[in-house]
């Protein structure tokens, strides 16, 4: 997770990249190699075995490109907008969503005593217009409190029944989801 740009508000803010963060990909290269490597030292001579190493090499390579998607996710808050890029999701590589259209911020705490990896940050966007109101559509990440605040402050969202005031300090005394809309 690397943030970069200034932290002063200003009417024509300069582009503040947040980037994906690190992932451990020894597991679906194994998962990936594991499969590979028994059809290659013929291994699949039952359709058992056969079975297992499709399962094995299938599971691999969505493993992989589930952490290549969450490694490659950038998102660029400006002054107009919320940019979201990902090269690797081919059914959406860049979306750009206006502050007036993002209607709500979830922040999911999922354990207690959480570390920022089991807490997630979820942001609405309604894509319709007065006379067609669509639907919303969601995006979800691991949370990071500037880029919670962020999109909070220009969005111009209010809390929704919590006090919680500090975003880098949330309460983790139990499970929770708190909501800006």
């Amino acid at each position: 997770m690397t943030m970069s740009g200034p932290t002063s508000e200003s009417a024509s803010m300069e582009p503040i990249r947040f980037t994906g963060f690190k992932r451990n990909v020894a597991a679906s290269v194994g998962l990936i190699l594991g499969g590979g490597l028994a059809f290659t030292m013929n291994l699949t001579d039952t359709f058992f075995a056969e079975a297992i190493a499709w399962s094995f090499f299938t599971w691999g390579v969505l493993l992989l490109y589930t952490n290549l998607l969450e490694m490659n996710e950038t998102f660029i808050v400006t002054s107009e907008g919320l940019q979201v890029r990902n090269p690797f999701r081919v059914w959406a590589m860049n979306k750009f969503w206006t502050w007036d259209k993002i209607e709500r911020v979830d922040i999911w705490v999922r354990r207690f005593d959480p570390t920022y990896e089991n807490i997630y940050l979820q942001v609405y966007h309604n894509a319709g217009d007065e006379l067609d109101p669509g639907v919303l559509q969601r995006e979800d990440t691991r949370y990071r409190a500037e880029l919670a605040s962020l999109i909070i402050e220009q969005a111009g969202l209010k809390a929704d029944g919590h006090d919680v005031a500090d975003l880098t300090d949330l309460p983790a005394e139990q499970p929770a989801r708190y909501k800006w809309i």
